[in-house]
């Protein structure tokens, strides 16, 4: 079987998909990373709709890795309810009622263009309680995850079957935070390793 351009990209971005959270997912059941319990349960639900909204406007192989890494999402999820809640303050509770009441938004748009900008600014919302968690606790995060995450993305938008806002914003929005993230995660690292 011979396969195209997209095809191998799509493969690499599952790929990718895999091995980029499976480290987290391994820290998480095994105590060693903490995931926010806020952030990843709402991250499936974002990234479930994000699949299905690039799947029906024509995203094809490329949407795949979004579909994996929703399933993967769902399991880190379900190993945060161990000790996600020790990390919940304040603001967390108001990215959480935020990022409903956006999804609610989704909901009764029901257009994929408007629920994938929603999409990708309650995404970036509930990464504030990670972005807290992380620039407290740098060595608590994986940074390795991160990294992936912006390849995967990177190989997932080359193999898109359409180019649409609907089908690249939102993982252009993830590599985005995700590089802002382990910017931070490096910085705060060096800055409490010099104290």
């Amino acid at each position: 079987m011979e396969y195209g351009i997209k095809e191998l990209f799509g493969i690499a971005a599952v790929v990718l998909a895999i091995a980029n959270y499976l480290p987290y997912l391994i820290g998480s059941f095994t105590g060693k990373v903490t995931p926010h319990i806020f952030t990843w349960s709402l991250w499936f639900i974002l990234t479930s709709v994000a699949f299905y909204a690039q799947l029906t406007s024509g995203g094809g192989i490329g949407a795949y890795a979004t579909g994996t890494t929703a399933f993967i999402i769902l399991l880190i999820t379900i190993s945060s309810l161990r000790s996600g809640f020790k990390y919940v303050r304040p603001l967390d509770w108001f990215a959480l009622v935020g990022a409903v009441a956006s999804i609610l938004l989704c909901i009764i748009t029901n257009d994929p263009f408007w629920s994938i900008i929603l999409i990708s600014i309650i995404h970036s919302l509930c990464f504030l309680p990670t972005f807290r968690k992380g620039y407290a606790k740098p060595r608590d995060e994986s940074a390795t995850a991160f990294i992936l995450t912006i390849l995967k993305y990177g190989c997932a938008i080359i193999a898109l079957g359409a180019y649409s806002v609907e089908t690249v914003l939102f993982p252009a929005t993830i590599m985005t935070t995700s590089l802002l993230f382990i910017s931070m995660i490096y910085y705060r690292r060096a800055k409490t390793k010099r104290r």
